[in-house]
């Protein structure tokens, strides 16, 4: 690992957050040193406040880096040590890497409305009006999840049973989870 004069402030810095700095985080410094000033100031701020503890911003940062879109080996385990060594749980961690396995579902619906759309164009539609089972199934998503957004009529329209999946997937950190509503959302 090589640790120079151009960049101890920011190693110092991020150290501070990430738990340790290796050699690919080196790496990736010395290819884009304004990012990770730019990272660095960003990070800084929540500290700053004060307003979450040390253990919450490196579950944070466990979850920032270690969902499917931006997954990122190196910081995920410079942040899942920073967590640990901190004081929190290994079910904390694990339920930070559950809910974020869940983020690529968005692709589903964000997506959906483009299909129904496709599929009205071409005469497809599915029927109009929800049935028992659909309307059961907003029911207990809207108890459980807390709100409904129109994004996902479609979802529920178009494949019920991926809905109910999903439905039941995403709330097992809620319903079984170590972590606070506060740091799951």
């Amino acid at each position: 690992m090589t640790i120079s004069k151009e960049n101890l402030a920011p190693v110092q810095a991020l150290s501070g957050h990430l738990g340790d700095w290796n050699d690919t985080l080196d790496a990736e410094y010395h290819d884009s040193p304004e990012y990770f000033d730019r990272f660095g100031a960003m990070v800084d701020v929540p500290r700053s406040r004060g307003a979450l503890t040390p253990v919450e911003q490196a579950l944070i940062g466990v979850a920032v880096v270690g969902n499917a879109a931006n997954t990122n080996w190196p910081r995920l385990r410079a942040y899942v040590r920073a967590a640990l060594d901190l004081g929190a749980s290994r079910a904390e961690v694990r339920d930070v890497l559950q809910l974020v396995s869940i983020m690529s579902i968005h692709a589903l619906s964000i997506g959906a409305p483009a299909v129904a759309e496709v599929l009205s164009e071409r005469g497809i539609r599915p029927p109009s009006g929800q049935s028992d089972r659909q309307r059961n199934l907003r029911a207990d998503f809207e108890q459980k999840r807390g709100y409904w957004h129109k994004s996902w009529d479609d979802v529920l329209a178009l494949d019920p049973d991926m809905f109910e999946a999903y439905m039941n997937f995403s709330t097992v950190g809620a319903q079984f989870g170590s972590l606070p509503v506060k740091l799951r959302e």
